[in-house]
């Protein structure tokens, strides 16, 4: 054990340098520094050290303050005192030119050098000010005063001056060595933490507030609400009733029913204990309270109670005492057994107490939630068939900003707002709806890389951070033959380039009125295609009352541009899109891009590629920004029309060109599917999996053959689609597509009987589009715009 004691010395100023020898046989000698001592001894302040400088030497006048730390042992003051009256002792200056070594230090008296830095006695230049002096003694024994290293002033008088300076260097390496073990400990003990998590913190890190109770319950310590609770022990007390109560039972007995009720680790089994030992019975005389009674009893009990420990009568205060309970519990107890009830602990946030929210509000908060329009999702519906989806947009806020709203309109200021918490509460609570996020280009395969390499170590973290480098390169990759494509559409006239994606709904009517939160609202959707020859954005637009967003709507949009902007030289087409099953990956596009090629003068090839999962970032992303920062200026529309101009004017360069879909343009593939067998496996008998399928290829020499491959580098499978009545194979013409909603589509009655409620707000001119409308009450509204069962198969990350 090493003990640290630190002298403050104050330096006179005619003494530009002090210098002394603890031990010095010759004049010519250097000295080192004096031993030090370890922090753990109690420190000894000095508030005075004047040193003056005499033809003997150096006198030492040293004051003790009080410390709050406890006294020094007998033991370290005779180390002291020896370093005391050493210290006094004569000691010849040496010339105020000698440096001074690194114990000089003028901020603190408990200053140790650092290890790292080496320097000598004549690289610090000698300065007035504070000197901190600190001793090292090694190995303390106190069982053996022979075995002791504690370095006496004969002892260093007796050393060699190279001994006592290897010693000092000694000292600061190992100073060095336990600085960078603490180090090294700090670091392996330091607690690595997440991403924080959302809302607000625990006051009390430590514990939940169930494990609180259960451990209060259990005699352990835990941190109450204001102050930490120690567990509680037993306390011998000795009453002063006319029984002296403390001498019928002894304390073993008192204290072994005492460890008996503490063990209980429950409050029901608390209670009970207390009822077994607390007997009510029936007074057989009570006295009528009158007017002015001193004892201010309004109400006499009408029996009294017999309290015991182990079998044996008490008092009331030795019971009390005994197991360190209040006399409320125990009439807590009595109360709940005379009812009859089963004892049960009842205290709890599901009662409420003073400020308890009323039903009435309750009732009034689930009311206006009730009142919101609700969606459902087919991507969700094998997860979790009964959850529900708001709009867009409705967050929890937005929904306490409209309860705010309507209870003003309601009550006035007559009655208080439940708060935001409680509101919060409710939703969570009785309903199992979700706000839908708006759609963001994010990878969830990134962020489950993340998480998953935070929490891992070693090997594991290794492998994770591989594939993750191989979802990245391949997304990279990817990305990089899109803009190849792309730049190849500019220069080569027998090549395009085409992007397409479907812009998130746009509702109909746009009204910034607060009623519009309570109303489902008509869906527009806006299939954009972009070509990479000119650089110029498309926009298929359409109602949800003319047709869907599937599959089959997306294909035919594209075959309308195919067969009216597509520049006729084109060869070779190659459609680039995100991962979406529902528009770009199934069978139903590939049919209906089979079909068009087959009939097309000039076009030898269309290829399907696809973009990583959660990298999909489509020039069309930036087409669709522009219309959304163009809305930004359009609080009210009520018709396609006016939709319409509004894309045409987000962009002043090359101006987003709009085509207005109708009825009579989307395609079915319906007759065409009876004539292809599809087929589940390859022709190398592998199986077909379009959801994981990178690239598509079809050729219009094979007619009846899909080219698919799910990497960039492995080779193309194939797909044989024919179907043969007697022998002779069916034709893939586009002469045997068919109207996929000839008298336009229907949608659920409950949006329909919304549309309705808001005629008021909508321009007279434009109701009779609206009166158009056609609804289906067995339909049910999707919160994806589906309107329907689906035309594709869910993709499953």
């Amino acid at each position: 054990m090493c003990l640290h004691i630190s002298i403050s010395l104050c330096i006179s100023a005619e003494a530009t340098a002090l210098a002394y020898n603890v031990a010095q046989q010759h004049d010519d000698v250097e000295s080192p520094m004096a031993p030090l001592f370890s922090p753990l001894t109690p420190l000894v302040t000095v508030r005075e050290a004047i040193l003056k400088e005499t033809d003997v030497g150096v006198s030492v006048l040293i004051e003790e303050n009080p410390s709050p730390i406890r006294s020094m042992t007998p033991e370290t003051f005779e180390i002291y005192q020896t370093l005391s009256n050493k210290a006094e002792s004569p000691l010849p200056f040496r010339d105020h030119q000698k440096q001074i070594s690194d114990i000089i230090s003028d901020t603190d008296s408990d200053y140790i050098p650092n290890s790292d830095e080496e320097f000598s006695d004549k690289d610090i230049p000698a300065r007035s000010g504070k000197i901190s002096v600190v001793a090292v003694v090694h190995g303390i024994d106190e069982n053996n005063k022979e075995n002791n290293n504690i370095a006496t002033v004969s002892d260093i008088d007796a050393r060699e001056p190279d001994e006592l300076t290897q010693s000092r260097e000694e000292f600061i390496d190992n100073s060095g060595n336990l600085e960078k073990l603490d180090e090294a400990e700090r670091e392996n003990n330091k607690i690595w933490e997440g991403r924080p998590k959302k809302g607000r913190k625990r006051k009390f890190q430590e514990y939940t507030l169930r494990q609180r109770k259960e451990r209060k319950y259990a005699n352990l310590s835990y941190q109450g609400k204001t102050k930490f609770v120690e567990p509680v022990v037993f306390k011998d007390y000795a009453c002063t009733c006319r029984k002296q109560c403390h001498q019928l039972i002894s304390k073993e007995q008192r204290e072994q029913e005492f460890n008996k009720y503490v063990a209980l680790t429950s409050y029901e089994a608390q209670l009970l204990f207390i009822v077994n030992c607390v007997k009510e019975t029936s007074k057989k005389r009570t006295y009528t309270v009158i007017t002015g009674n001193v004892t201010k009893k309004n109400k006499p009990r009408q029996y009294k109670r017999t309290y015991s420990i182990n079998s044996i009568e008490v008092c009331r205060d030795m019971f009390v005492n005994n197991f360190q309970i209040s006399p409320k519990k125990i009439d807590i107890s009595l109360r709940k057994n005379r009812d009859g009830k089963l004892i049960k602990d009842q205290r709890g946030y599901s009662v409420g107490g003073w400020n308890k929210t009323s039903e009435e509000d309750v009732e009034f908060v689930k009311n206006l939630i009730n009142s919101l329009p609700k969606y459902e999702s087919h991507y969700r519906r094998e997860q979790n068939s009964s959850c529900q989806y708001l709009k867009l947009g409705m967050t929890i806020q937005k929904i306490y900003e409209l309860y705010l709203e309507k209870s003003n309109e309601v009550y006035g200021k007559t009655k208080a707002p439940v708060s935001f918490s409680k509101l919060k509460n409710i939703f969570y609570k009785d309903f199992n709806l979700r706000c839908k996020a708006l759609k963001k280009d994010t990878c969830s395969r990134c962020d489950a890389f993340n998480n998953k390499i935070k929490t891992s170590t070693g090997e594991e973290q290794a492998k994770l951070n591989e594939e993750k480098m191989k979802h990245l390169k391949r997304a990279e990759d990817l990305r990089n033959d899109m803009n190849k494509d792309l730049m190849q559409a500019k220069t080569d006239e027998n090549f395009e380039c085409l992007t397409y994606d479907l812009e998130k709904t746009l509702p109909l009517p746009r009204i910034p009125t607060s009623i519009i939160f309570y109303k489902r609202q008509l869906w527009m959707y806006n299939c954009g295609i972009h070509a990479g020859s000119d650089n110029n954005g498309h926009c298929y637009v359409w109602i949800e009352g003319e047709a869907g967003r599937g599959a089959q709507e997306v294909g035919s949009c594209l075959i309308k541009y195919i067969k009216t902007k597509l520049n006729p030289k084109v060869q070779n087409l190659v459609l680039w899109s995100d991962c979406c099953g529902g528009q770009n990956r199934n069978i139903k596009i590939v049919l209906m891009l089979r079909a068009t090629l087959n009939s097309h003068q000039t076009l030898k090839t269309i290829t399907l590629k696809y973009l990583e999962s959660g990298h999909t970032f489509l020039p069309n992303d930036t087409d669709f920004s522009k219309i959304e920062a163009q809305l930004k200026y359009h609080e009210r529309i009520y018709t396609a029309d006016e939709y319409i101009a509004v894309i045409k004017k987000s962009k002043k360069k090359n101006p987003l060109q709009v085509q207005r879909m109708e009825k009579k343009d989307f395609f079915s593939t319906k007759k065409i599917e009876k004539n292809i067998v599809n087929r589940k496996v390859f022709l190398d008998k592998t199986k077909v999996n379009w959801l994981i399928t990178k690239e598509i290829l079809i050729k219009k020499e094979e007619k009846f053959v899909i080219f698919m491959k799910t990497q960039n580098e492995e080779k193309f499978k194939e797909l044989n689609i024919e179907k043969k009545i007697k022998g002779k194979s069916l034709e893939i013409s586009d002469n045997d597509f068919t109207l996929l909603w000839p008298n336009g589509k229907e949608i659920p009655q409950p949006k329909l009987d919304d549309l309705k409620s808001i005629f008021d707000f909508i321009p007279k001119d434009c109701l009779d589009f609206y009166k158009s409308l056609r609804g289906n009450p067995s339909l049910h509204d999707d919160i994806d715009g589906f309107g329907g069962e689906p035309d594709f198969a869910q993709e499953q990350e």
